[in-house]
């Protein structure tokens, strides 16, 4: 009860941080609606924002409200205070925010952190539906699985492989139709209907004292918040400062990918070669504390540059908080988010790198000139 608890919380933080930034949205950014058809991607930033007609590309944006009535070939990463998704999305959808609705069709995967999440009877997932948060209701089909961990779900559909959940309370209605089986995790049994259809049969399971998914779910979410709070004190107190490591302000994006690289493997190679000379050790220590530096700053400079991409002219608190947000959405996706966030550390440790080193002035050795006085 605690752990879950401790989820609801953590996802609750997590929104409230997201409900800051729409907040600094509504006062820098006025209403958008965007209508007819485009054959690029949208990036936009806004108060309210209403997408219609055909979007042949991505969507990635970030408002108080948003609806999006398009038929949109490609993805969708969106984060708000609600989200109302009516259209229909050829690619993924990955959402986070207080109140999301889903009412059409998404044709690949949907991952969703969210206080209350809706997916209604007129809406279908094609693939996978991943979900984090308070409540979850399911009254439309799910071609393949149901993943996640919220505090109370009700399915009321079709499903057509498994449902592996975490939940406090997991109530099946008259219409569900589990092609697979129905593996949760609660404190509670589950409630099924008498009309409802398990194929698979139920598999229950007491929550563990060291489930390793509840702790995976506490650090992403943690990190959300914390790359969110670092990234805003930072461009606060030093904007000159992030700007100037931003890549997108040069061609130095490929390099700082390349010195963060080769920075991660060789410092720690540095560091431990320092330390078993015993004589080097107090250099090592140096050299160690410049490293977790490094690494402290290296997303929340990844997420300015993040940020850049999507919204270049907006402030630069705003830009941090978008780029924070969409970092901390791509890294909940499993395998993918992971990779994502490393590629992300590699670039902002490097730019890091890159700029002390530019930044260090040879010192002259040369003794001074003789001064003759008459």
């Amino acid at each position: 009860m605690k752990r879950f608890r401790a989820v609801v919380i953590l996802v609750v933080v997590s929104l409230a941080a997201v409900g800051l930034f729409s907040g600094m949205v509504y006062a820098a950014s006025p209403t958008q609606t965007i209508q007819g058809s485009t054959n690029k991607s949208i990036y936009k930033v806004a108060q309210t924002l209403d997408i219609s007609g055909t979007v042949n590309g991505d969507i990635y944006c970030a408002a108080q409200t948003i609806n999006i009535n398009a038929t949109v070939n490609g993805d969708v990463l969106c984060a708000g205070q609600s989200i109302t998704i009516n259209g229909t999305v050829r690619g993924s959808v990955r959402l986070i925010g207080q109140t999301i609705t889903l009412a059409g069709q998404v044709t690949h995967a949907a991952t969703i952190v969210s206080q209350d999440t809706v997916i209604e009877n007129t809406a279908s997932v094609g693939q996978d539906l991943s979900a984090a948060g308070r409540t979850l209701v399911v009254n439309g089909p799910i071609g393949r699985d149901i993943n996640g961990v919220v505090r109370s779900i009700t399915l009321n559909s079709s499903i057509g492989r498994n449902v592996d959940v975490h939940s406090n309370s997991l109530t099946l209605g008259k219409n569900v139709k589990v092609s697979g089986s129905v593996i949760y995790t609660s404190p509670k049994i589950i409630t099924v209907n008498r009309q409802a259809i398990i194929l698979g049969g139920v598999i229950y399971h007491l929550p563990a004292r060291h489930n390793l998914m509840l702790p995976m779910l506490h650090f992403m979410l943690y990190i959300l918040v914390a790359l969110i709070v670092l990234g805003v004190v930072l461009v606060a107190l030093f904007p000159q400062a992030i700007i100037k490591l931003n890549p997108a302000n040069g061609s130095s994006f490929w390099w700082s990918m390349l010195v963060g690289f080769v920075a991660m493997f060789l410092l720690p190679i540095a560091i431990s070669i320092l330390f078993i000379t015993i004589i080097g050790a107090p250099l090592g220590l140096l050299l160690l504390a410049l490293w977790i530096a490094v690494s402290m700053l290296s997303l929340p400079v990844a997420a300015f540059y993040t940020g850049s991409l999507v919204a270049s002219r907006a402030h630069p608190v705003l830009i941090v908080l978008l780029g924070a947000i969409i970092l901390g959405l791509i890294g909940l996706i499993p395998f993918v988010g992971g990779f994502v966030l490393i590629i992300a550390y590699w670039v902002g440790s490097g730019a890091l790198l890159r700029r002390l080193k530019s930044s260090y002035h040879k010192p002259d050795y040369k003794a001074p000139k003789s001064i003759n006085v008459s």
